[in-house]
């Protein structure tokens, strides 16, 4: 590590800690006369240092490459409320003010919407909105309407997610419940290559312990996908879940590698479980299958270089999956504990690709310094067989230092 990134760890968290230390608890207000209502807010400050170490075998990097390891910094503050009004209308709203080195401060707005109860049957829903219909913990293949899942931080560590625009209506009968969506995937967020309009559909019940989903979507330029996802819970410690969907290839890395094969249809499914210890250990074991992933002739076209040219240029961090070139084949582990209000709180994510021997390793740990106040540190190591995706990777390791003060 470099003088200068030690000197921007030490600069970064120092600072953060003299703002922390002065400074005072967010207020609530609550009308005790009024009529009834809630009222739920979550406030964080948080300051992460990252320090990237170059992979200089990889065939994506760059003949300029600086340093060895390039640190950054960027301080995120997130707030997110909500208020109800007898339980008709529900509101919330949830932005992320951005500040990174080497680039302007921006501020996101993560979603803002109203929901009204319009009978004891019907909900009707508008505005920007994060939502979850997937039930995979590191990927979601029925996520239809869900933000872009990263496997390294399937829960979001920074809530940076933003939600999707879209109106939609819920009609409920006992267990079952069924929502029409109309959303516009790229209006105020970066989508990348999201169609410009969708419609989708869920049907949701519950048989016999079973929490079961049938989705749908269509989009402009493409086929409809349709698929199905289920949850279900055994005893107090295992719970199992799985997730299928067909759909067209639309990666941008396949129409540039394999042109015949983009917009073909594929299929992409998950199975996995999560199972908590009576010691308080919880584990996540996921089983997915990526339609959109690259087949063996593909990845070696690209790492070739025949296509180098006119391919779009790979993520800049090993921490960020989205726009990477990714195979089809992964099995992802994770252990923690289960209570995540000790002042020790360690974790460690493995992610293994099947298809090449790829392997991306995620150790973090979190300590409570005080009430409100959490430090932090995790890591990202990719390594595995040669030629393979994670070893490809134009980083090959990422250390992160963080501090962060929630209300």
């Amino acid at each position: 590590m470099t003088p200068a990134v030690r000197a921007s760890l030490i600069v970064a968290m120092g600072t953060l800690m003299g703002v922390v230390s002065g400074a005072r608890v967010f207020a609530q207000g609550d009308d005790q006369g009024a009529a009834p209502t809630a009222w739920t807010y979550r406030v964080r400050v948080g300051n992460e240092t990252t320090a990237a170490r170059a992979n200089t075998a990889s065939p994506f990097l760059g003949p300029s490459t600086g340093s060895l390891w390039d640190g950054s910094n960027q301080i995120v503050a997130t707030g997110d409320g909500t208020w109800t009004l007898s339980d008709r209308l529900h509101t919330g709203a949830g932005i992320a003010a951005v500040g990174a080195s080497g680039s302007d401060a921006a501020v996101r707005v993560r979603q803002a919407y109203a929901r009204v109860s319009a009978t004891s049957w019907l909900d009707v829903e508008a505005g920007k909105r994060l939502v979850r219909w997937g039930t995979g913990y590191a990927f979601t293949p029925t996520g239809l309407l869900d933000p872009p899942r990263t496997a390294t931080d399937p829960q979001d560590r920074l809530g940076l997610n933003e939600g999707m625009v879209l109106a939609q209506a819920t009609a409920f009968r006992g267990d079952t419940a069924f929502t029409v969506a109309a959303a516009a995937p790229r209006t105020w967020r970066d989508a990348g290559t999201a169609p410009e309009r969708l419609v989708a559909a869920k049907l949701r019940t519950a048989i016999h312990g079973f929490e079961l989903a049938l989705v749908a979507s269509g989009a402009e330029g493409r086929r409809f996908s349709a698929g199905a996802n289920f949850t279900h819970v055994v005893g107090e410690r295992l719970e199992w879940h799985g997730e299928w969907l067909v759909h067209d290839r639309t990666s941008p890395w396949v129409a540039r590698l394999d042109p015949a094969a983009a917009g073909a249809r594929t299929m992409s499914a998950l199975v996995g479980l999560q199972y908590t210890s009576t010691s308080g250990v919880n584990v996540v074991l996921e089983g997915y299958r990526d339609g959109n992933g690259l087949d063996a002739t593909a990845w070696q076209r690209l790492v070739g270089g025949a296509a180098m040219a006119q391919a779009p240029a790979p993520a800049a961090s090993a921490n960020t999956t989205t726009d990477r070139p990714s195979r089809r084949d992964f099995v992802f582990v994770r252990a923690a504990r289960a209570a995540s209000d000790g002042r020790w709180n360690p974790e460690l994510m493995t992610i293994l690709g099947m298809d090449d021997g790829s392997v991306t390793i995620v150790p973090a740990s979190g300590w409570t310094l005080r009430a409100h106040v959490d430090v932090y540190v995790r890591g990202v190591l990719l390594a595995g067989a040669r030629r393979s995706e994670a070893r490809d990777a134009p980083v090959g390791a990422t250390v992160m230092l963080g501090l962060a003060v929630r209300y």
